[in-house]
């Protein structure tokens, strides 16, 4: 991953808002950085008049911050409003080269199923803002499972909603391709399963097994075989994530703990990590460290998981919760929350002072990624239907 584009988004899931009782379970257990809307044709779900401003909209900075102390926002960059999607369900994001993708279970085609009432979509928004387009929609007898944008590609799920097991398959689309290609001859779990990630040779799924455990799955791209790389009996694997020749991941046995497993594994027993557990979707892995989101702190580990250096603590800013690292820049780590109206914050990766690039964010923010100078990044504050989800780009270089 080039250090210009660091993207920490987690995996995109669009599940419906209706699903049966032992999928919504593991659905609520899964990390759900997830999903998107807009229209069915693709033009609705941008500002109230079905678009953003061209070169987004403007939210200033300044005013009292929460604590009511002085104010220190005055001459902080502008936040961007790029695009507003549709309430819902919390929303995930990806960044390609050219645009950036999410996915909506609100979008696509009528189905008639009762459970299932759209297929979803995936959509792409361009980085000056704008309305979203759908660039993928499935067909009317079936459902858009979970994504993930790697590189320019984004690696998705469908799967048959009428059919009892939702039987999924796996798929590869650019975002200027003609067409979907589909990837492998078997079948998953459409809505429980997930890409950890993906190479030049193989993508890396998790996915329910047959004996009640969950296994990390590799499938060739050339030959389309699957093999399990390893399995374990839990009630699901979170967070999992490609990185540095590993797949790592979480299996919710009590607490929950980090496993990972070589890419070129086969049939082998996990390796634990630590027992740490990093909150909802709140590890961000680098060259030389890991950066673990808790409650109330966000610390620093080395490789081996030991050393904590805690960067951030929530009780410093009132009413935060669940600090993240959305990734590094330079030599700084950039910082959110997912609470209301909490500030967007630069650490030096090695500990020190904080510096605001944003005062106030309105909503939990529940993905992100770095390009350059800019942070891209998608708030899903609560409101009455659900979440309103909307897009923001901001400078965040000094």
């Amino acid at each position: 991953m080039s250090p210009e584009r660091m993207t920490c988004a987690r995996p995109g899931r669009s599940y419906p808002l209706y699903m049966s009782e032992k999928k919504a379970f593991f659905a609520v257990l899964a990390i759900v950085p997830v999903v998107f809307a807009c229209s069915s044709e693709g033009g609705g779900g941008g500002s109230p008049d079905g678009s953003a401003p061209a070169d987004g909209g403007v939210v200033s900075e300044g005013g009292t911050l929460p604590d009511g102390a002085a104010n220190d926002c005055v001459g902080l960059p502008e936040k961007a409003l790029l695009a507003e999607l549709p309430v819902g369900p919390g929303l995930g994001m990806g960044l390609t080269s050219d645009a950036i993708v999410v996915g909506s279970p609100t979008s696509g085609a009528d189905t008639g199923n009762s459970f299932f009432p759209k297929t979803g979509a995936l959509l792409r928004i361009p980085k000056a803002g704008g309305a979203p387009v759908a660039f993928h929609t499935p067909a009317p007898t079936v459902g858009l499972g979970a994504w993930r944008v790697v590189g320019n590609d984004v690696y998705f799920f469908e799967f048959a909603y009428a059919e009892a097991s939702k039987a999924g398959k796996l798929y590869r689309r650019g975002l200027n391709d003609a067409a979907a290609t589909p990837i492998g001859t078997g079948t998953f779990d459409g809505v429980v399963s997930y890409v950890a990630g993906a190479d030049a040779a193989s993508v890396y799924v998790v996915t329910p097994g047959k004996d009640g455990e969950f296994d990390i799955v590799r499938v060739d791209k050339a030959s389309g075989a699957s093999t399990v790389m390893t399995s374990l009996k839990s009630l699901q694997f979170g967070q999992a994530q490609l990185f540095g020749g590993f797949v790592y991941f979480y299996a919710t046995q009590g607490a929950g703990a980090l496993y990972r497993v070589p890419v070129d594994a086969t049939g082998v027993a996990p390796t634990k990590v630590t027992d740490r557990t990093c909150f909802g979707g709140g590890l961000t892995i680098t060259s030389d460290a890991f950066y673990c989101g808790e409650a109330l702190a966000l610390s620093k580990y080395d490789l081996a998981f030991a050393n904590p250096l805690k960067l951030v603590n929530a009780l410093d800013y009132p009413n935060a919760q669940a600090p993240w690292a959305l990734g590094v820049f330079g030599t700084e780590v950039l910082v959110a929350f997912r609470a209301q109206k909490q500030p967007m914050l630069a650490l030096p990766v090695g500990g020190g002072p904080a510096r605001k690039v944003a005062c106030e964010i309105p909503g939990p923010v529940e993905a992100g990624a770095i390009e350059g100078d800019n942070a891209f990044f998608m708030v899903s504050p609560f409101v009455s239907g659900g979440r309103q989800n909307s897009l923001y780009r901001l400078k965040i270089t000094r």
